[in-house]
């Protein structure tokens, strides 16, 4: 299982894929599933996403993807769309059910509602200081949902895999490397074995 940010646009694509996981040329890869057995792998399913223009301009920052979300609310809360790691950290401190959900899984699709307008508290770099914004009480908040959303990641482990399957190995860094989900996919997926590649890079 690989959930990241952003992967390789859907024309850069090279490896054979389900023929129903259809995008546009300009979609980027946000999760891939693979059965290895022996020596052969094969891609059990591919999730794009579109581009999409929002509320922070960027397509990046509006990709309906697991890791994307990450990168949105960091950028949000820090003004760095790297900051994934301090995300989490912040997550603590946050109110449950404060801001509504921004992941749901429904019937093995996740979906991840527009960045909209209704966020109106982004930092900005030079704005004065993080620590002492009145703002700090919505990011928690914020980085709290972000985290407790990630859930419907252990969902979609489980849906992905084909039977007889009964380990899971996941990567990469902010998606893969989060104690929080890989608790809940060790907890709820079904896999006997949940592995972790340890070599992702990661600001946690």
């Amino acid at each position: 299982m690989i959930v990241d940010g952003v992967g390789s646009y859907r024309s850069d694509a090279v490896e054979p894929y389900p023929s129903t996981d259809a995008a546009t040329p300009l979609a980027r890869e946000s999760e891939s599933y693979y059965k290895f057995s022996g020596a052969t792998i094969e891609c059990l399913k591919k999730v794009w996403m579109e581009p999409d223009r929002g509320f922070l301009s960027d397509e990046f920052y509006n990709m309906p993807g697991l890791g994307a979300l990450y990168s949105r609310a960091s950028t949000y809360i820090f003004g760095d769309w790297n900051k994934c790691g301090e995300l989490m950290g912040l997550a603590p401190y946050g109110r449950r059910e404060q801001v509504k959900h921004l992941l749901e899984l429904n019937d093995g699709i996740l979906h991840v509602p527009h960045w909209t307008t209704d966020f109106k508290q982004p930092y900005v770099m030079d704005s004065g200081s993080w620590e002492a914004s009145p703002s700090m009480r919505h990011w928690e908040d914020l980085a709290w949902r972000v985290q407790d959303d990630t859930k419907c990641i252990a969902g979609r482990a489980g849906g992905c895999a084909k039977p007889p399957a009964q380990k899971i190995c996941a990567s990469p860094a902010a998606s893969a490397l989060n104690c929080v989900a890989n608790g809940r996919v060790a907890r709820e997926s079904g896999f006997e074995n949940v592995w972790i590649q340890p070599a992702a890079v990661t600001t946690a």
